[in-house]
């Protein structure tokens, strides 16, 4: 399973009974929107779409999930 650092804001992959908690991103598709890859390959942050994504990793933050 591949989660989304909340700090890093790099992709961490985990296995077996090793997944933390975390939480589910669910948003309506816009234009240039973050996709897998794009999170794989570093570009996440130079997308529009990556402010829904960070303010995600904000309350996730303030919710206690990393």
């Amino acid at each position: 399973m591949s989660l989304l650092n909340v700090v890093t804001h790099k992709l961490e992959s985990f296995e077996g009974t090793g997944v933390p908690k975390y939480a589910i991103l669910s948003h309506r598709w816009e234009s240039e929107e973050v996709t897998f890859k794009d999170a794989q390959e570093g570009r996440q942050l130079e997308m529009k779409g990556w402010q829904k994504i960070d303010k995600c990793c904000q309350q996730a933050l303030r919710d206690g999930l990393s």
